[in-house]
């Protein structure tokens, strides 16, 4: 359905990509991310939002690469200054933030769109927390804070930095597991040729059951309750 793809490129963008040679990881992620919501777009017309940014971010990243390049490995880029890459710097942030808006506001009314609120809930949240880490990253990169101001600063956006990804990528996971096309809710899983991965599967199918059924009667309770609180209405 496209969160397969969403995930994948997610965690190549952003969780790989947090090291000295996260340059290389950028690009690739990113156009995984970009298959992704452009399949889940055929399903709610939010993900065709997440498109534009994405594509900007693709192409400051390329710069971005062709910068970490010359950096490690002393190449002579033409294009490639110290003023280009402190704007691209500042603007991968801005684009990541934008990027984070689009795609966990479009998780959101996908969530809402099969009756999933929890999940919406968890997107928004994780969308003020994933805003606060940006912007503190923008504000360290733009303004000289003094030596002790910035160690505690850097400090909280590194703990910021694996708090919103991992919540982030539990929203996506849980997603990928519960969120699918019409038709395929039933879909029996391919067989292995190794016992033990049937087994694993067979476990994992029976977890992911007893889930889906628990939000099932979530949602027909809050369906009831919404039902009831109308009648009540009329009856008034």
């Amino acid at each position: 359905m496209g969160f397969g793809y969403l995930l994948l490129g997610y965690l190549t963008t952003f969780f790989l990509s947090f090291h000295s040679f996260g340059f290389l990881f950028i690009p690739v992620g990113l156009v995984l991310m970009a298959v992704g919501c452009e399949e889940l777009r055929k399903y709610n017309r939010q993900f065709l939002w997440c498109l534009p940014v994405i594509g900007v971010a693709f192409l400051n990243s390329l710069y971005l690469l062709a910068a970490g390049f010359a950096d490690k490995w002393s190449f002579a880029i033409p294009f490639v200054n110290e003023t280009a890459t402190y704007i691209c710097t500042v603007a991968k942030d801005v684009l990541f933030l934008f990027i984070h808006a689009a795609v966990l506001w479009a998780v959101a009314k996908i969530a809402l769109q099969v009756e999933l609120p929890d999940f919406s809930r968890r997107a928004l949240r994780n969308l003020i927390l994933t805003a606060v880490y940006y912007l503190l990253d923008i504000l360290v990169i733009l303004i000289p804070f003094g030596e002790e101001a910035m160690k505690a600063m850097l400090i909280v956006g590194f703990l910021l930095f694996f708090i919103f990804i991992v919540l982030n990528t539990l929203v996506l996971l849980s997603c990928y597991r519960m969120i699918c096309k019409q038709g395929e809710e039933d879909m029996p899983r391919k067989q292995s040729r190794f016992a033990f991965i049937n087994r694993i599967h067979e476990k994992s199918d029976k977890a992911e059951q007893e889930t889906q059924e628990r939000v099932r009667a979530y949602a027909e309770r809050k369906r009831a309750e919404r039902m009831e609180r109308s009648k009540n209405r009329k009856k008034k």
